[in-house]
C-alpha cells in the first residue's frame, strides 16, 4: 500500500511495534504489529515534551483545522 499525506500539517511520522508485551485488557499479549503513524507533533513522551521541545500543534477556539491522507492499495 502506497500512503500520501499533508506533511505541513503532519510533519513526523511515528514508527512503533508491539510484540505481546501489553498483558493487560484488551490485548492480553495477543497483539503483534508494527505501526507507522503520520504524526502531528514529535512523539512518544506526551503533550508535554512537545509543548517543551515547540513542535506541538495548536487549535485555537473557533479553528477548523484540516489535513489530508491518501491510501492506494497495489494490485497484486
Amino acid at each position: 500500500m502506497k500512503v500520501e499525506w499533508d506533511g505541513v500539517e503532519m510533519p513526523y511520522l511515528w514508527y512503533w511495534q508491539e510484540f505481546g508485551a501489553t498483558e493487560g485488557y484488551p490485548w492480553f499479549g495477543r497483539h503483534y504489529n508494527i505501526g507507522l503513524e503520520p504524526f502531528s507533533s514529535y512523539p512518544t513522551l506526551g503533550l508535554e515534551e512537545a509543548i517543551r521541545n515547540g513542535s506541538a500543534a495548536t487549535i485555537e477556539a473557533g479553528e477548523n483545522k484540516r489535513f489530508w491522507l491518501k491510501a492506494t492499495p497495489y494490485q497484486i
